[in-house]
């Protein structure tokens, strides 16, 4: 049959990016529960070494109104967690507990466990209303997904709409990634001739490169902000033991005391804006 190995040729490759599409898409997820879990445990230490700081008698007031400011800082990722896990625990009463969340990242997917849920909400921010993208959907919630990544957000080097369509893939089909190659060839195969079976095959294909692309730059990224709040919180850790052996009155601390209390001060401020970090904010 003319053009057959032509035609059966695109649509293997569409099979394989389509593959590479849902791996990246799974391993995103994977990605962002990790540093979800990084971040929890960072919060922890730095709790702890905001308690302590503040614990000072007769601080100066520029420290005072410091900590007020990174006390408020730290909230903002509590109230977020916070927030979903009721938005999570709602959507599980209203379906009887099979929900698990079905309002997972903004885009109606009740695939997510909570974790996840939880993990790609506080990865990605939150619409430009200030709601929660977890406690979004439908268009709203489409269109909060795209503006999150639009204009060129990603490390990937942009992408706009086409950034924004490959997050959503998480929420399930996007162009010809369906889940099953079979569904995939078999939609192509009513399309009538074998070339124009194989153009439409491997425009697909590049559509789902672009979208692979994006997603393995989020990724980088997503690690990256994983790894610099992990080497953080060991610091942080570092030099809250070293401060505990100090006294309680900052009036009574020497000057290099005061010195290594401040630099205390500037790693929990750098820690919480780690905490609060979201995919693309300083692109």
């Amino acid at each position: 049959m003319l053009n057959k190995n032509l035609r059966e040729e695109a649509i293997n490759n569409l099979k394989r990016q389509q593959k590479e599409y849902e791996q990246q898409n799974n391993n995103l997820i994977k990605d962002a529960e990790k540093l979800f879990e990084v971040r929890i445990v960072f919060k922890s230490t730095i709790d702890e070494s905001w308690d302590f700081v503040n614990s000072f008698r007769n601080k100066p007031a520029d420290l005072d109104t410091e900590l007020k400011a990174i006390k408020v800082e730290t909230k903002k990722f509590a109230n977020l967690v916070d927030n979903l896990e009721l938005e999570i625990e709602k959507a599980n009463i209203a379906s009887g507990g099979t929900a698990a969340s079905g309002v997972a990242a903004g885009v109606g997917v009740a695939a997510f466990g909570p974790t996840a849920a939880m993990a790609i909400a506080t990865t990605f921010g939150t619409a430009s209303t200030g709601t929660a993208i977890a406690t979004l959907s439908g268009a709203a919630a489409t269109n909060a997904a795209l503006a999150w990544l639009g204009g060129g957000a990603l490390v990937a080097g942009g992408g706009g709409t086409a950034a924004g369509s490959a997050l959503l893939g998480l929420a399930g089909p996007i162009g010809w990634a369906i889940g099953g190659g079979a569904l995939v060839t078999a939609g192509l195969l009513k399309s009538g001739k074998n070339k124009k079976i194989a153009e439409q095959a491997n425009s697909e294909a590049a559509k789902i490169r672009k979208y692979v692309t994006v997603i393995k730059g989020t990724r980088k990224e997503i690690g990256e902000i994983a790894s610099t709040s992990f080497t953080t919180k060991e610091l942080l850790s570092t030099m809250l033991i070293h401060c505990k052996s100090f006294q309680g009155d900052y009036k009574q601390l020497s000057t290099e005391e005061k010195q290594r209390l401040g630099a205390l001060v500037n790693n929990i401020k750098a820690g919480t804006e780690l905490l609060n970090r979201t995919v693309g904010a300083n692109a």
